[in-house]
């Protein structure tokens, strides 16, 4: 069994499958390697599930051979994240932005304040710190 906690990684689609006899089009998705978990059934003649984004292209191959109608009704995960993502393109450019300058800003010196040192090490300081820059 795959480790669960990596899939959305790699992306989870649940499907819808509509045939006549849904057990045997199960059965015979599980048996060419295809894993599927969540199954409902969802009216007489359909039932949806839930399976990797990996396993598509396989699902698609079998599905030239069954008797059976698939849709796929949603994806989750960092590929459809990041797909929704790039049609939000000023959000992420915004993000971005925001990070970058929160970057440089935080590499600056504002000010330097010496404190509690006598006035002769305090002028030294100060001296050695403007020939610094």
């Amino acid at each position: 069994m795959r480790n669960k906690w990596m899939l959305p990684w790699y992306g989870i689609v649940k499907v819808e499958i509509e045939a006549k006899s849904i057990e045997r089009n199960l059965n015979s998705i599980l048996k060419s390697g295809i894993h599927i978990w969540s199954i409902e059934r969802t009216g007489t003649t359909s039932a949806s599930f839930h399976m990797s984004l990996q396993d598509i292209k396989k699902l698609r191959h079998l599905a030239r051979d069954l008797d059976a109608r698939f849709s796929f009704k949603r994806g989750t995960g960092a590929p459809f994240l990041m797909k929704r993502a790039w049609n939000n393109n000023g959000f992420v450019l915004g993000m971005f932005l925001f990070f970058f300058v929160l970057f440089m800003l935080s590499n600056i010196v504002w000010g330097i304040n010496i404190n509690g040192a006598s006035p002769e090490t305090e002028h030294q300081i100060s001296k050695e710190l403007d020939k610094m820059g």
